[in-house]
């Protein structure tokens, strides 16, 4: 290739570069202004329980300006606002590993809440085969006071076997093992400096602690250790128990009363551990799949349910929530089922064609068919290559269909021009058009320009032939 022709491939690429960077900018402008005139957000279904153990099929978003419930049969409920519902304890399913754990996930704070006071620290080393030991620190003079281990309080640091061994295959080294207790700031009581005829006297009451303040509950290979901060004391509220896979806590009320219990969840055994008593009870579940989400509902009327989903998953929309009430021995009495959806943001254009408009182009477009389907990012319901790309297809095959008839147009238009305007065979230009698409087209027009017409409708070539003499010449 000579040197004018890399001049000229320079300037084609720059020409469409530029030319692609004003069409996106314009059209993703007017995608921007539809959809903000034009508005469709997205619609959820959910399943939510009342104090009395009724489920309701909650369905909010898309064009509504609030929440609509219906029962499982199909029958809107009226009287939504004389209704309370329940909320549910989460039991996690740890099945996602992580690569690497940053610090944020490795270290834990808490106070005993004494006067003085000291600051407690969970922590997990990544040097430390993934076990956790307590540190405390004097908050003024910022000295370590000591260290908890399994064996208690210590002025030395825990070795190895002395830690509390934590998983740390998971997205943090805590999620779903550790449980702080909570201050509870509802309860209040006024100062003895305050004076009653005050108007803003809400604002000048004291802050009571509520029982179990110093608290932190560990589930480390089938054993619940309960630390006492306060006391620097270790207790085992649970051993032996390597079925048991997380932890997490949750309240109910009785007579008045906000007690805190601690769930201990199995494949096949939910343990509620109350920690006051160290007594526990258990209630019995049936295995769900790998990715289903499980709740368990805890009513005041001494009711007790769960619900899971089951086919939820990112790239699927459609999926079936299992509800089931238990008996007092914990086995199922009585079970339903709900069909539920997911509703995306629907674009004010298709999305094959938004993608057209703003990339009319068969290389872009064959591209991201091969390429987009297996970034990390790129949740599809098949895990087989084949079927994340038919599923991309079926999502984009309007914009791969109407890129590939775009491309098959200018590269025969470029064809066209090149063989009866400029006199060339050559198919170096008609094959990069038509793989380019739109942008290409542009960028070679404004590259290669039509020549100018004689006034009888002819081109004019681009090498004139030399002008015929006129009359006779003569030569001496």
């Amino acid at each position: 290739m000579s040197r004018s022709s890399h001049t000229s491939l320079l300037m084609f690429v720059l020409l469409m570069i530029g030319y692609g960077v004003v069409h996106d900018i314009v059209t993703f402008w007017g995608i921007t202004c539809l959809q903000t005139f034009f508005p469709n957000p997205p619609l959820h279904e959910s399943i939510k329980i009342t104090q009395e153990g009724e489920p309701l099929i909650e369905v909010w978003g898309g064009q509504r300006t609030k929440s609509e419930y219906r029962h499982l049969d199909g029958k809107m409920q009226q009287d939504i606002m004389k209704r309370s519902f329940e909320s549910p304890v989460y039991l996690p399913k740890l099945t996602k590993p992580a690569e690497a754990i940053s610090w944020n996930g490795r270290i834990a704070s808490f106070f005993d809440y004494q006067t003085p006071g000291t600051c407690w620290y969970l922590i997990a080393p990544p040097n430390r085969s993934s076990t956790a030991y307590f540190v405390g620190y004097d908050p003024k003079s910022r000295r370590i006071e000591g260290y908890i281990g399994m064996n208690g309080f210590s002025s030395e640091m825990p070795t190895i076997d002395e830690a509390f061994p934590i998983s740390s295959s998971y997205q943090r080294s805590f999620d779903h093992v550790m449980v702080a207790a909570i201050q509870d700031f509802s309860v209040i009581e006024p100062s003895s400096e305050l004076d009653a005829s005050e108007l803003d006297a809400q604002w000048t009451k004291k802050w009571v602690q509520a029982a179990l303040l110093d608290r932190v509950w560990i589930l480390s290979k089938g054993t619940l250790y309960e630390i006492r901060l306060r006391e620097r004391a270790v207790h085992k509220l649970v051993e032996n128990r390597p079925d048991l896979h997380s932890l997490t806590s949750f309240s109910i009320d009785r007579e008045g009363k906000t007690l805190k219990r601690l769930a201990l969840n199995g494949e096949t055994e939910l343990l509620i551990v109350e920690p006051q008593s160290g007594q526990s009870e258990s209630v019995k579940l049936d295995p769900t799949s790998a990715n289903s989400n499980l709740f368990f509902y805890q009513l005041k009327n001494g009711q007790r349910l769960l619900s899971y989903d089951e086919g939820r998953s990112v790239g699927n929309r459609t999926w079936t929530s299992h509800i089931k009430w238990l008996d007092s021995e914990g086995h199922v009495a009585r079970e339903a089922e709900a069909k539920l959806s997911y509703k995306p943001p629907s674009p004010p254009l298709d999305v094959g064609l938004a993608a057209y408009l703003g990339f009319p182009s068969p290389l872009v477009a064959f591209g991201s068919w091969l390429y987009t389907p297996f970034l990390p990012e790129f949740t599809m319901v098949s895990n087989s290559p084949l079927g994340r790309l038919s599923e991309f297809f079926q999502h984009m095959k309007l914009w791969i269909g109407l890129s590939l008839l775009t491309g098959i147009a200018t590269g025969w238009a470029c064809r066209r021009r090149e063989r009866d305007i400029f006199g060339s065979s050559s198919w170096f230009w008609p094959i990069l058009i038509g793989a380019i698409g739109w942008f290409g087209w542009m960028g070679y027009i404004c590259l290669r320009p039509l020549p100018a017409r004689l006034p009888r409708g002819e081109w004019l070539p681009a090498q004139p032939e030399p002008a015929q003499p006129l009359g006779t010449e003569i030569f001496a």
